[in-house]
């Protein structure tokens, strides 16, 4: 008799960790991947596509299937449905050719991938060293949509370093003024609202851009992604205990604040 936990489907856990040291996290894409890492070649594994500033992160609902993480600087080949070659070197994405096609698909080809989370068990990452083909068709969006931020994040990685890291930030600030804080999430109508900027959440090995809010009672930050469960987090004043001045990029720019635990 199969017992529950194993008859239910446990889906993965995406986290910020899962990426390299402070590389941010943008947005996500529902579709159906087609790989030759299948043990099926010709099955469709349905996942959500997570684009990154230095890479793309497959995500499969099926734990029995990895992660697959597709690094910008090893993909050698954006193609369409019909294999027509894509460059997103320029400004504009382009065809290799004038054909166009109906089908809400692309293809990537890359010199390597890494594997992780394999059958949902913690262990070193998997990097497989071999040309790899992965057949993206995309579920609710446009093809069109991932694109035009796929090609920005990856003619960042053909320029030199310091280019590379400006134009990300370029990226991160352009999204953060289109980014408005949801006031209806406040926890109470007649709150007075103090200060409001961007900021960004530091830990170690990660950084998670969104809005900063402050108020007569409590301190909200809201993700500029949706790594949260929920994409506002509120911290109440009345259990603040201590603020700290921190260095962040060698100043005096960060501030850490730390909150007493809620009384179960």
């Amino acid at each position: 008799m199969t017992s529950r936990r194993e008859s239910a489907v446990r889906p993965h856990t995406f986290s910020l960790h899962n990426l390299s040291a402070n590389e941010i996290y943008f947005e996500d894409y529902a579709v159906l991947c087609q790989s030759a890492l299948n043990d099926d070649q010709q099955k469709k594994i349905k996942g959500l596509l997570k684009v990154c500033s230095k890479s793309l992160v497959f995500v499969p609902s099926d734990i029995h299937s990895p992660m697959i993480k597709i690094l910008y600087k090893q993909i050698t080949k954006f193609e369409d449905s019909r294999k027509n070659e894509l460059s997103l070197t320029s400004s504009t994405i382009t065809s290799s050719t004038s054909n166009k096609t109906n089908s809400n698909s692309l293809i990537l080809i890359c010199s390597s991938v890494t594997l992780m989370a394999i059958n949902g068990r913690i262990e070193p990452y998997t990097t497989i060293y071999d040309t790899q083909k992965f057949y993206f068709e995309f579920v609710y969006t446009n093809v069109e949509d991932c694109l035009s931020v796929v090609g920005q994040l990856y003619r960042s990685t053909t320029l030199p370093y310091p280019d590379q890291v400006m134009m990300i930030e370029s990226i991160v600030q352009g999204r953060l003024k289109m980014l408005k804080f949801k006031l209806t999430q406040l926890k109470d109508l007649y709150e007075n609202i103090l200060f409001e900027q961007d900021a960004y959440v530091i830990k170690p090995l990660i950084q998670n851009p969104g809005k900063c809010l402050l108020t007569n009672q409590c301190c909200y930050f809201q993700a500029l992604n949706n790594i949260n469960e929920q994409q506002i987090v509120r911290y109440d004043l009345n259990t603040l205990c201590k603020i700290t001045k921190r260095r962040y990029k060698f100043r005096y720019i960060g501030c850490e604040l730390q909150f007493k635990l809620a009384e179960q």
